[in-house]
């Protein structure tokens, strides 16, 4: 480098090497630039969880691991906030993003490594859980209920807990099953 600001000639090795390792680290970085892109089209801004969209392949991931794996399994629950509409209503749009941020964190922070979870609709919350019993699957669902329900954050120095109608979390079905 040191060659390449020294007035007078430039050895030409030297040179193509700059350019070659330039155009390597410009194509490094748009190749970061393209992911942030995709990445931040996969994800709900609000949560930080998968969208909708992006958790249909991990569905179809988990389905051909299941179709490969005799005694492969997949618990999957569908969680909604019960009264999410009224509390939005009645506390507004801000506090109810903040809840569901919290809501979010509580939900991604109950589960395994490996599971996921993502936004699946307004107040509605995608489990997938990987090698997991039915019976695993619930206690998991239940754990990660409990723990919204003790929960509480603060918004514009003002206490928040999400006692009614917030924490009361209902598991509309949880599916065990070797064909998704």
């Amino acid at each position: 480098m040191d060659e390449l600001n020294k007035q007078g000639t430039v050895d030409d090795n030297i040179y193509k090497q700059f350019l070659l390792i330039q155009k390597e680290f410009f194509e490094e970085v748009l190749l970061i630039f393209e992911f942030s892109v995709i990445n931040r089209l996969q994800f709900v801004s609000i949560t930080n969880l998968m969208n909708r969209r992006t958790v249909d392949t991990v569905l179809a991931h988990e389905k051909h691991r299941m179709s490969r794996i005799d005694d492969s399994t997949c618990c999957i629950a569908l969680a909604d906030i019960d009264q999410f509409k009224l509390f939005n209503d009645s506390y507004g749009h801000d506090v109810g993003d903040m809840a569901l941020q919290h809501t979010a964190k509580i939900f991604d922070d109950g589960i395994r490594r490996h599971d996921t979870v993502a936004r699946f609709g307004g107040e509605e919350f995608l489990f997938v859980l990987p090698d997991m019993n039915l019976a695993d699957g619930l206690k998991t669902i239940e754990r990660v209920r409990q723990q919204l329900q003790q929960f509480s954050f603060n918004y514009n120095d003002k206490p928040w807990v999400l006692l009614r109608p917030l924490a009361l979390l209902n598991c509309v079905g949880i599916v065990i099953s070797k064909i998704l």
